[in-house]
């Protein structure tokens, strides 16, 4: 089964259909489609939480940029009264 996994993980789509003909050789039809349906349900949710992941980095960098860029004012008590 690991082998099967990391097939249908880091395969092209002639790696994919080769394996689906292997598992449907070996198990029957209904057994065979739903491990390479929850395996790709897996990649799915994995590459969704990868997503987030890069986007919340993304996220945090330009906001730390813009606070790094942003031109700095002086608090109100800080600055010199009229004369």
């Amino acid at each position: 089964m690991a082998v099967i996994r990391y097939l249908l993980w880091t395969g092209d789509k002639a790696v994919h259909d080769s394996t689906g003909q292997v598992l449907h050789s070996v198990l029957d039809e209904q057994r065979a489609e739903e491990l390479i349906r929850s395996d790709g349900e897996e990649l799915i949710e994995r590459g969704r939480q990868q997503g987030l992941a890069q986007g919340l980095s993304r996220g945090r960098a330009k906001g730390i940029l813009r606070i790094l860029t942003q031109p700095r004012t002086r608090p109100a008590h800080h600055r010199a009264a009229p004369r």
